[in-house]
């Protein structure tokens, strides 16, 4: 499984964290290619910025190199072997913009002939609208605007992404949606999956954003015994970097654990 994107894929290391929910590297392999602020568009052109953010003890190689992922969006959709599955999210408000939209269009287009030629089933990854309004979101709408407007404009990309690919049709992985059932029926846990920036994933925030990829993904949810372990830390144990030094944030409970793998297969159709 592959993945491309930005910010929200490297708080807590989503891709590290979905491996822990497979059972491990031995079980499922990753790579990525992220960058902090990245659109589809600006990660195509500028490709991967992690050299100083996974400079971390986590992401060192036998070798003494570090696990920063491939260097570009070429070099991981062409490695020879192939992905059978590539989890892409663009930047945080394009999505919701009519606007910008266009742009996210334009990027799929061209990572296209990539993606088929990768033989890969695209993971479109809807990452959530915010908790509170920050960096201008303010001109979406109301936060329920957002939420709304946001899944629309994946369920757009994931419409003209099967009309470039003609084959291998996209999903969505609606994130968007699991934090809008948890916000329903659980509110003050609902703002703990956020960092407090207010749009960034906390560690359960991340945590329900991996579940709804594993669900979205094998059709299923995790095994509960990978998924709510006795001590949840452990999910994060070889994670390349969780929050922004020194912040450290709290880990889920086991009870939030349960929870949050239940609403992610809720909102996904899995149970």
């Amino acid at each position: 499984v592959a993945f491309l994107g930005n910010s929200y894929l490297y708080f807590n290391d989503c891709p590290r964290l979905f491996q822990a929910l497979c059972g491990g590297d031995g079980v499922v392999e990753i790579k990525d290619c992220l960058r902090g602020g990245a659109s589809w568009a600006s990660l195509l052109k500028n490709g991967n910025g992690m050299q100083d953010k996974f400079h971390h003890p986590n992401a060192l190689n036998a070798d003494g190199s570090y696990d920063i992922g491939a260097p570009s969006v070429p070099d991981l959709l062409q490695e020879p072997k192939g992905w059978t599955y590539v989890v892409m999210s663009t930047h945080s408000q394009e999505a919701a913009r009519e606007s910008s939209r266009a742009s996210g269009v334009e990027a799929l287009r061209e990572m296209a002939p990539l993606l088929r030629g990768a033989g890969t089933k695209p993971v479109l990854l809807c990452t959530p609208s915010y908790r509170e309004h920050t960096k201008g979101s303010e001109t979406i709408g109301t936060l329920e605007d957002f939420c709304r407007k946001q899944s629309e404009g994946y369920h757009l990309y994931c419409r003209k992404l099967s009309e470039f690919l003609g084959s291998a049709s996209p999903v969505v992985a609606d994130a968007n949606a699991a934090f809008a059932l948890v916000q329903s029926e659980r509110h003050a846990l609902w703002r703990e999956l956020f960092y407090k920036d207010d749009f960034h994933p906390s560690a359960l925030g991340t945590y329900l954003q991996a579940n709804v990829i594993y669900c979205t993904v094998f059709g299923k949810p995790p095994p509960l015994e990978l998924a709510v372990p006795p001590e949840p830390s452990c999910l994060f144990a070889r994670a390349r970097r969780m929050l922004p030094p020194p912040d450290v944030g709290r880990m889920p409970t086991t009870e939030e654990l349960a929870y949050l793998r239940e609403a992610a297969a809720r909102s996904t159709g899995c149970v």
